[in-house]
């Protein structure tokens, strides 16, 4: 997810396949295509790269969903998630 993330930032939309990570990473249809299988895949690629105006309005998306994310926020969220996680560890 993180490489789509920074793709994103350079205004390049994603083909990626619709798994954990990479699901997180793009709004399908938005910021880019999610695909569940080869097929689907080859054939989001093939409509993207043909389609100069999609992969600029989903690049422009991208972007600004891109700036969203904070290397200081994520570690704020990941701070409270791993107190949760002691929190409720014992041994």
């Amino acid at each position: 997810g993180l490489v789509v993330t920074e793709a994103a930032a350079r205004e390049t939309p994603a083909v990626a396949f619709d798994v954990p990570g990479l699901k997180d990473s793009v709004v399908d249809g938005e910021t880019g295509v999610l695909a569940r299988g080869e097929s689907s895949f080859a054939a989001a690629w093939c409509a993207l790269a043909l389609s100069g105006r999609q992969r600029e309005l989903m690049g422009k998306a991208a972007r600004e969903r891109a700036a969203q994310f904070r290397w200081d926020r994520t570690v704020r969220q990941f701070r409270v998630v791993a107190a949760e996680a002691v929190r409720g560890w014992a041994p």
